[in-house]
């Protein structure tokens, strides 16, 4: 995407965050890097947004794995992690093997 693409898809939050309009995600870095190089955000607005980022993406993992720990998978989702990703398939945040 081009700076001007990225920017008609995201807004900026109190004047320091950006962030997605489909989601409320801080974009990824790359995109970060793209705004910044094209001087449509400031040095301070990419600090903040990807410090918002790695500590959503923390707390949402932390969410996850805690939901995942307390909610076993269902027939039929076994079933499915076994067609697509096979008997060895592991959780990557958990580190559960789920397709045995």
């Amino acid at each position: 995407m081009t700076a001007d693409e990225i920017m008609d898809e995201v807004w900026i939050e109190g004047g320091y965050t950006v962030r997605w309009k489909s989601n409320g995600k801080v974009p990824p870095k790359e995109c970060m890097d793209t705004l910044l190089e094209a001087n449509l955000i400031t040095d301070t607005t990419y600090n903040w947004s990807a410090r918002t980022r790695a500590y959503e993406m923390e707390k949402d993992i932390s969410e996850y794995v805690a939901w995942r720990t307390s909610t076993p998978y269902t027939e039929e989702e076994l079933i499915e992690i076994r067609a697509n990703l096979g008997e060895d398939a592991v959780d990557v945040f958990t580190g559960e093997k789920i397709g045995h």
